[in-house]
């Protein structure tokens, strides 16, 4: 269908990620993939608008707070809810505490979002002759400019009635103190299910006029072959343009892939763990897209190490549940399993840097071919040739000190899994050379990449 080649067949989806009730700050299906659906459907989109590059702009920071929600509810539920120790109000107060903070970046970033999301599908549809949207229902309404309404209040209600239960913990302090004569906390889960009912019928509404909208302007075929044909004439034949625009944004995926091969543990439980490293780092490789050739042996290491961090996540859990790291110093069984779990996590990192070993040579092979200098004027190939052969070996260098970087980190990481109840303090070797390690490969792609907008300007 032509409908597809701008993306709007992913705004569906997205929005349907977005469709679900949040009780007690867990969000069952991870707003952060509904979010990233949405910039997929509106990367093209956004080169024809520049409302609809902002509301992209916002989706995407959003992406961002939402995995640190998630990070945030995997601390919560998965390591404090497990401290024997703890006290009966620290986890009501914490999730009541992360609600709020999530709460404010939502109504930060997605009111604006939307609002320029249907002004972006207003200025396009008034631009290209769209009437679907401008002439709706019998009093003939302008469709963008309800829904903008309508999204900004879904948002706020959405936000408020995701808080508003958990705010009841806060009348146990004072009933503690006598100010109050009864504790309404003991009822959250009649409040918690009250608001997710009124939140499902919100979002069942708010989802079926989304859907609608998509369908009535993806379906003006005069509109859609007009903002085709503008796309095709005025944006494809820029192709440097698009393939920087691509690398840049690929490039953030990597970056954020090489620093999640850190070591992050709290309580027993691996906060970050591999697999992160993996989806991350193979999402970026996916969106170099061609550039990138002979890719198989890089996906097939990625998804080795995938395997291997869902295997070293069972193992963690399965020793937690019957150990502690402590026990592990004199009872043979614990010390047994505990001696396994190092192996595997040591078998890990090692194995993570084995995927940017493949990758780094990847991008070698990329130097090799996208590279090189030009100069105009007397003897022009061979001082050229002579230029880029220097630039080659410069990007070759600089190469190779990341490849050392990544395994010197590696058996950072590894002594840090041996060590660490002998030296607790290892860590402050382990993480300044990730830190290391990431901040150099991060300049040898971004190296790349100016040299790149140099070579398409030049």
């Amino acid at each position: 269908m032509k409908k597809t080649k701008l993306g709007l067949g992913w705004l569906i989806p997205g929005v349907i990620m977005l469709s679900n009730p949040v009780i007690a700050f867990y969000d069952i299906l991870p707003d952060c993939i509904g979010y990233l659906l949405l910039c997929v459907a509106l990367f093209r989109l956004a080169d024809l608008n520049s409302s609809v590059a902002d509301a992209l702009k916002r989706f995407r920071t959003l992406i961002w707070v939402n995995i640190g929600g998630l990070l945030m509810q995997y601390y919560i539920y998965n390591v404090l809810a497990k401290e024997p120790k703890l006290n009966p109000q620290e986890i009501p107060t914490m999730v009541l505490l992360c609600a709020f903070i999530m709460a404010v970046p939502q109504i930060y970033f997605a009111v604006p979002a939307y609002r320029d999301l249907f002004k972006g599908f207003w200025e396009l549809a008034e631009r290209h002759d769209g009437k679907a949207v401008f002439n709706y229902g019998k009093r003939n309404t302008n469709l963008c400019e309800r829904m903008r309404r309508a999204s900004g209040v879904f948002v706020i209600l959405s936000v408020i009635l995701s808080v508003l239960p958990e705010m009841s913990v806060l009348t146990t302090f004072e009933y503690e103190l006598e100010k109050l004569p009864f504790d309404w906390y003991g009822f959250v889960w009649l409040f918690r299910v009250s608001a997710a009912m009124i939140l499902t019928v919100l979002f069942l509404v708010w989802i079926t006029r989304f859907i609608r909208f998509v369908l009535l302007f993806s379906r003006d075929r005069e509109m859609m072959d007009s903002i085709e044909e503008r796309y095709a004439r005025d944006i494809l034949p820029q192709s440097d343009m698009l393939s920087m625009r691509r690398l840049r944004f690929g490039i953030v995926f990597l970056t954020i892939g090489a620093a999640l091969t850190i070591n992050i543990c709290i309580e027993q439980q691996i906060l970050v763990p591999n697999l992160l490293c993996a989806i991350f780092t193979c999402i970026g490789v996916l969106i170099f897209g061609e550039d990138l050739k002979q890719t198989k042996l890089f996906f097939i290491a990625c998804g080795a190490l995938g395997v291997f961090s869902i295997g070293e996540l069972w193992l963690n859990n399965y020793y937690t549940k019957q150990y502690s790291y402590e026990l592990s110093g004199w009872d043979p069984d614990a010390y047994k399993l505990f001696l396994g779990l190092r192996i595997v996590q040591v078998a890990g990192v090692f194995l993570a840097a084995s995927v940017f070993w493949v990758l780094l040579n990847l991008l070698s092979n990329f130097v090799k071919e996208r590279i090189f200098e030009h100069y105009k004027g007397p003897d022009t190939e061979v001082i050229s040739a002579r230029a880029t052969e220097r630039l080659r070996k410069s990007f070759g260098r600089r190469i190779l000190v990341c490849k050392i970087l990544f395994f010197v980190s590696a058996t950072a990481l590894a002594l840090e899994s041996i060590f660490q109840l002998e030296y607790p303090w290892i860590w402050w070797i382990s993480i300044p050379t990730v830190i290391a390690s990431t901040i150099a490969f991060a300049s040898l792609l971004y190296a790349l990449l100016d040299h790149l907008e140099w070579q398409s300007n030049s």
